[in-house]
This record gives structure tokens, sequence and C-alpha cells, in this order.
């Protein structure tokens, strides 16, 4: 009998063994990474955007300071690092890039201001310093919903409180509150409750009392921030208390808050990294419906130390360079720029006589408190802005004419858009002078569609002087008013001005006043009006082929066919006295411009 030998046959079911065993871990592997990766999709969709795309900053590197051994130069205490990390490798000086990690924001909401005498939210975020320029612009477009600026007015001067003259306050105050007003306007600051800032929310404090729309923007380090511990909560409403003399606290006027971190405590420079770049995006960006121009800036300085001595030369040296307004008698820094623009002389070495030289260097260092080594370096940069100066503008009491004027100046002699861009901010300011002299007297060439396109804002925005300064540059006026452009006059929102809608409310069918208004409907007004003796041309049978072909027609057009001169002069009647209100005199000037056709006419 022979022996069977199982030794093969029990290898072969120890191998298959084996591999179900394989199977089954390589199995319950997928399926623990599968059940992983849901939940982390799960945890991600719980994320608000805030927390998925910003990041903050905490250090994590002790490193000494030299004065004392348990502070770091972060400004913490040795205790206060709760996750330092030993296995970095070690460095002679505190830097943020080697010294500090990314951590998910989980700073933000709204900061409800107390004890000013009304209820106001203003939403804030902390932010990384070097966080992306494109995320900062999604905040504000996505998530606080703001629109495109249309204007960048960045404010700079003191940290610390200062007392302005008292003619020159109210000379700013009424400058300001105008740039706020413009539309699109974004005016930006450090966002404190001191120094110049502080002036910024006072000055425009009236447009809030007055429930007006402004975009006040402050920028501020998180560092140096007073009651961060109210702040330091995820989606939270934070009641804030606006300290009056403390240099830590927000101020309560302004409308958004970036809080910059570079994982310091009581350091300044992290804002004014964060702003520039910002700001620098914002005007490279083509904001103009046709892509061909760029957001207008410019730079305001209210007094100020030397610091702003630096930021007017960064400001000046831009690709494109930004304009830079200058109140002279503020104070400080901003009274010594005027003075070198006013005295600098190219022909002279170092751009100023000896003696004045040394009197300016001395004044550099008491007013600065810096040494004369500093001075000099002080001097070498204002020195360097005036190589610049045809982009610095000086605002002095009784000498300019206002401080608006002057800020839409150094507007229009840095901004690079098209001559119809400056004409609507022009127009936008209410200085039809500006818009004489600065655009329709300078060589710079207009678009035809350009002009008619201001022509027909100028008509439905009721500015009346720009209408006359158009009505001398357009070239033909019969070209402009086509019955496209007329029915589209008749039937924008142009407020209490325009009461034909109240007329077609009055007389027409419920069905006709939800849809367009037509010529036709406009005749049928008019009939009515007149009480059935007179039939109107647009309700005429005949009237009907030259509609149709309506891109193509004017009104002169029509006139040439013999249409009466009722009709014609009826409504041109309509689009200029009931949209710009004028008087008779000069509403047959405008019909005798566009088509010298209405003599002896009813009006």
């Amino acid at each position: 009998m022979k022996t069977v030998n199982s030794l093969p046959c029990l290898k072969t079911i120890d191998s298959e063994s084996a591999r179900i065993n394989i199977e089954t871990n390589k199995s319950t592997t997928l399926l623990n990474s599968g059940d992983q990766a849901c939940v982390k999709s799960q945890f991600d969709a719980e994320k608000t955007w805030i927390e998925r795309f910003i990041t903050v900053r905490h250090c994590i590197k002790f490193v000494a300071s030299k004065l004392l051994p348990d502070k770091c130069y972060c400004g913490r205490w040795l205790h206060d690092h709760s996750n330092f990390n030993n296995t970095l490798p070690r460095v002679r000086a505190w830097r943020a890039e080697l010294c500090t990690e990314r951590v998910v924001c989980k700073s933000y909401g709204f900061v409800e201001f107390q004890g000013t005498g009304r209820i106001h939210k203003a939403p804030f975020c902390r932010i990384s310093h070097d966080t992306l320029d494109s995320i900062l612009w999604q905040l504000f477009e996505k998530e606080w919903q703001l629109s495109r600026p249309q204007l960048i007015i960045s404010v700079h001067g003191g940290l610390r409180d200062f007392n302005l003259q008292s003619k020159l306050k109210p000379v700013l105050r009424d400058g300001l509150c105008k740039a706020a007003e413009t539309a699109g306007a974004w005016i930006i600051t450090s966002g404190l409750n001191t120094g110049v800032s502080k002036e910024v929310g006072t000055s425009l404090k009236q447009l809030n009392s007055i429930n007006k729309k402004i975009c006040l923007i402050g920028i501020a380090p998180w560092g140096v921030l007073d009651q961060i511990d109210s702040l330091d909560f995820p989606g939270c409403s934070a009641k804030y208390f606006s300290r009056r003399g403390c240099t830590g606290t927000l101020n309560s006027r302004h409308s958004y808050f970036l809080l910059t971190d570079n994982g310091t405590i009581g350091r300044y420079g992290s804002d004014i990294v964060v702003r520039r770049s910002f700001e620098r995006h914002l005007r490279s960006q083509n904001f103009s419906e046709k892509g061909k121009s760029q957001v207008p800036s410019v730079c305001l300085i209210i007094e100020g130390g030397h610091s702003v001595v630096r930021t007017i030369l960064n400001y000046v040296t831009e690709t494109p360079p930004v304009s830079v307004v200058v109140a002279d008698g503020s104070g400080r820094a901003a009274d010594i720029i005027s003075f070198m623009h006013r005295y600098y002389d190219d022909s002279v070495p170092n751009g100023l006589h000896q003696r004045i030289r040394e009197q300016l260097l001395v004044t550099i260092e008491t007013v600065f408190s810096v040494t004369s080594l500093q001075a000099e370096s002080i001097y070498s940069d204002i020195c360097q802005i005036m190589n610049h100066r045809e982009f610095i503008f000086i605002y002095r009491l009784g000498e300019s004419s206002s401080f608006d004027l002057t800020i839409l100046s150094a507007l229009l002699a840095s901004c690079s858009s098209s001559p119809a861009d400056l004409f609507r901010m022009a127009m936008a300011w209410d200085r039809p002078d500006i818009a004489e002299t600065k655009i329709f007297r300078t060589a710079l060439k207009w678009d035809p569609q350009d002009l008619e396109d201001v022509m027909f804002e100028a008509l439905t925005s009721d500015h009346v002087e720009f209408v006359k300064l158009l009505l001398n540059n357009i070239s033909d006026m019969q070209e402009f008013l086509t019955i496209t452009r007329l029915e589209q006059m008749y039937n924008v929102d142009s407020g209490s001005h325009n009461m034909l809608p109240l007329l077609a409310k009055s007389f027409l069918t419920i069905s006709a006043q939800k849809r367009r208004i037509t010529l036709a409907d406009v005749g049928y007004v008019i009939e009515k009006l007149m009480g059935g003796s007179y039939r109107s041309t647009y309700c005429r049978r005949r009237f009907r082929p030259f509609y149709r072909h309506s891109c193509s027609i004017n009104v002169s057009f029509l006139l040439s066919t013999n249409f009466l001169n009722f009709i014609y002069s009826r409504v041109l009647w309509l689009t200029t006295c009931w949209y710009l209100r004028l008087d008779l005199l000069h509403c047959k000037s405008i019909i005798s411009k566009l088509g010298n056709a209405v003599q002896g006419s009813p009006i």
C-alpha cells in the first residue's frame, strides 16, 4: 500500500488562503481609504469659502529676543508657543517664511461696534500677509458682494492723532465726501481709530447719517489690534468697543476690514505689504466694459511720518505711476513734500541751495526725530520723488480752488483711460470745467461711437452743461438722434424727471404698460393729450416701413420726407425738457442744432 504524500496539497491550500487574505486586506484597505476620502470630502464641504481658501500665520519656531531671552521675536512669550517645533533647523534671525506655519482661518465674521450711538456691522477677515491678490478679490466680490471699483483713493498719513488747522479741516472733509460720493469709489485706509484713518472716518460721518452707501476699506495689522480675543471665532458677530486714543482700535466708520497677519504681535508692517500689492492688483485690472482702461487711482497724503515719504516714492515710481495729492498745512511729511515741490530746482546740485538744504535737514531731524544720517536718507528719497513731480499735486489753502478739483486733476493726469472714461469721471464729479480744459482742449482722439454714448448718458442723467460741451464737439447730430436711440431715451429710468411712464400708465392698456415703450405708444399718448384733435405720424400706416428699418433711419431723414414739423417739435420737447428741464430758449437752440428744421414750430 502506497503512502500518499499530503504536503503538496497542504502547501497549495496555505498559498490559496494567503492569497485570499491578501485580497481581503487590499479590499479592506481600499474601503477604508474610500471612507476616509468620503469623510474628507464631507468635511471640506462643511467648510466655508474663507476656511478653504484663506489661511493665517502661527509662530512655531522660538527665536529669543536680544533684550528678553524668554520672549520670541514674534512678540509672544515662550509659554505662549504651544505648537513649538524643535525639529526645525536653527535660524539666526526670525522670518515669517521660516518660523511660521499656515493655519486655516478661523477669525472672520462681522464687527458689531458698541457705544457709537448707532447700529453698525462691518465684515472682517483675518488673512495671511502673503495671501494671493486674486483670492482677496474673490473675497470682496463673492463673499462680501462688492461690485468692481471705478475709482481707488488710498489715504496715507500719520498713525497717531494730530490736529488739523481749523480752516483746512472742513475743506478736506468736503473733498473727501465728494470723492466718496463718486459711483464705485473705494477709499482705503489703515482702518484704525487714530491718525488719518480716524479723520477720514469722521469726515465721512455725514454721509453715513443720510444713509449714503460708501465703501471705506480698512487694512490693519492683526498683531497690534485691541480686543482680538473677541474676533478670534469663525463666522462670529463680535461686539467691539471703539476706544478713543487707543492705537490698536478699529474705526467704527469703516465698511470692511482686512486684518493682515504675519505671525507677529505688536508689530506694524504686514498691512503695508498687503495694501500695496492689493492696490496694484486692482489697478491692473481692465474694468472698463470695452476692456481698454484700467481703474483710476490716486493717493492722498495728510500729515504723516518719515515712512510716508517712502510710500510716496513707491507710488510715483509704479508702472504706470500713481498721482499723489498732498495737503499742505496738515503737518510733518506733507509740509516737507510741499516745501520741496515749490523750491526744488533741477539746475542746482541736490535740488536746493546749500543753506536751504542744511535748514531742511535740521527740520527733518526735528520733525521725524531721526539722526542726521537718517535725515540724509530721507532727503535722498524726497529728491527722487521730485524727479517725478509731474505726478505730485499740492493743495494749498487759499491758492488752489478746491480740494476735490485737485483730486480730480490728479486722477486725469495719471489715468490711462479713454477720453470717454475721463469724461464720465468728470461727469460723476459734476465738473464741466475740467472736462473742457483737460479733455476737449487736449489732443485726445475720440471714437465717434464714444461721443454718441457719452451724449446719451449726459442727456439721460440730466447734465445740462456737459450736453452743451458735447453739442460743440459732435460733428453730425443728425446721425445721433436715430429712432432706436430715441426709444432708448424714452425707456430709460431717470427717476421722477421722466413723466412718460406716468402718462403711459394713464392712457395705455395694462398689457402695453408691461412691455417696452415704442414710438407708436408715444404717438398714442400725444393724441390723447391733444384731445383727439391731432393724429400722430407715429400711428400712421406710412410710418411703419421706416420704423422697421429704424437701425439705419434717423429722425432728420423722416423730416426730409415731409413729415409734420409739429410732431418733430413735440418729440424733441419730450426728449429734452422732460430729461433736462431746460428753459424754452435752450430747448429751441438744441432743436436748431439737431436739424435746423423747426422754424415757426408750435413750441
